[in-house]
């Protein structure tokens, strides 16, 4: 089930990603290194869904059994 868990917040993620990505692509405002602190951002957030995710259900397997 796992890796349906990262595929599931991978997709989550995705649009916020995509409008960046093409505002970026047109504005060209913000320098590298601010580029990469966002993407680690993004990084972090992904971790963190996946992580926050996959403990819920294992409490609630918990719970039913």
């Amino acid at each position: 089930q796992f890796p349906h868990y990262f595929k599931e917040m991978a997709l989550s993620l995705l649009p916020i990603v995509i409008f960046f990505t093409l505002f970026q692509l047109v504005s060209r405002e913000l320098n590298r290194r601010s580029l990469i602190k966002i993407a680690v951002g993004v990084v972090y957030t992904y971790i963190g869904l996946v992580c926050g995710k996959t403990e819920q259900t294992i409490e609630s397997a918990t719970i039913i059994y």
